[in-house]
Parts: structure tokens; C-alpha cells; sequence
């Protein structure tokens, strides 16, 4: 009876160690199947990404495409606009050419008679202002003379007025010495001096 209650200890050992081994391996394959599991998931959100990612630049890619399309058109139209424009431009200018052509070949006709008119007037001119010169030269030396004359006779009377001035000073300042000599004698020059 020990010897089976040993060997049935040793049995249930062997099963503990071998049910722990079955749980140990599950635990692992769980582990495993998980950790699969997680990197399949892993694997398939980064395709799906790469998969948007691809998408969204193909749409960018192709909205570009149609945006240089748009703005390739719109450059053509605005040559061209800017080609009619070029030629209204020039056709004006042509216009305007041959126009002031006309106009100057007009003019320097004209020019030419008004430059022979000019002449004629300017020698005439030259004449009437040589002789109105003249004649202003001989009103001003005549004025000049009539100035200076004028200014003499204001320097000759201011020159007789200042010596009138003088003299009645002298005589008022004698006939006072004359008056006060007595009081002052003795302090006072000869008035023969004076």
C-alpha cells in the first residue's frame, strides 16, 4: 500500500508538472497567438494608412494636374489677349506714325513761311528798336542832367542852410557870453578870440 500511495503521488506529480507544462505552453502560445495578433493588426492599420496615404496623394497628384491644366489655359488665353492687344497697339501706332508725319511735313511748311515772316519782322524790329533806344538813351541822359542839377541845388542850399545855422548859433552864443561876462569873469577866454 505505501509503495502504490508512493507511486501515486509520483503519478500526481507528474500530472501537476505535466498540467503545469500544458499551462506554461498555453500561456505561451496565447502569448504568441496575441503578439500575432497584435502585429497582424499593426501590419493591416499601416497598409490601410499607406493605402490613404497613396490615396490621398494620387487626388493631390491629380487636383495639381488639373490646377496646371486650369492655369495652362488661362496662360494661352492670356497670350492671346495679350497678342490682339499687340496688334491694336501697333495698328494705332501705325496710325499715329503715318498721322503726325502729315502733321510735321504741314508744319514744316509752314514753319518755313513763318521763319520768312519772322525775318522780315525782326529786321523791321531791329530798326524800331535801334531808333526807340536812341531815344531813351537821350530822355535819360536828359533826365540824368535834370537830376543831377537838382541834387547840386539841394547840396548848395542844405550847405548855405547849415552855415546860416552856424553863423546864428556863434552870434547867440557871443551875445550870451556878452550878457553873463560879468558873473563869469575871470573863467572865460577873450572874447576877441571868439
Amino acid at each position: 500500500m505505501m509503495q502504490k500511495r508512493q507511486e501515486e503521488k509520483i503519478q500526481k506529480e507528474k500530472e501537476m508538472e505535466e498540467e503545469k507544462k500544458r499551462m506554461w505552453k498555453k500561456i505561451a502560445q496565447d502569448t504568441e497567438n496575441f503578439r500575432k495578433s497584435r502585429d497582424d493588426y499593426e501590419d493591416l492599420r499601416n497598409m490601410l494608412w499607406e493605402e490613404e496615404r497613396l490615396e490621398r496623394e494620387r487626388k493631390e497628384e491629380e487636383e495639381a494636374n488639373q490646377k496646371q491644366m486650369k492655369m495652362k489655359e488661362e496662360l494661352l488665353r492670356q497670350n492671346q489677349e495679350q497678342i490682339r492687344l499687340k496688334r491694336e497697339v501697333l495698328q494705332k501706332i501705325e496710325e499715329e506714325e503715318k498721322k503726325i508725319v502729315q502733321e510735321m511735313l504741314e508744319k514744316f511748311a509752314a514753319d518755313e513761311e513763318d521763319e520768312r515772316l519772322r525775318q522780315e519782322a525782326a529786321i523791321q524790329s531791329r530798326e524800331k528798336y535801334v531808333a526807340e533806344a536812341k531815344q531813351q538813351r537821350e530822355v535819360k541822359e536828359r533826365m540824368y542832367k535834370q537830376e543831377k542839377e537838382k541834387q547840386d541845388r539841394e547840396l548848395n542850399r542844405e550847405a548855405e542852410l547849415e552855415k546860416y545855422r552856424k553863423t546864428i548859433i556863434a552870434e547867440a552864443r557871443r551875445r550870451l557870453l556878452e550878457i553873463h561876462a560879468p558873473l563869469l569873469e575871470g573863467f572865460l577866454p577873450n572874447l576877441d578870440e571868439l
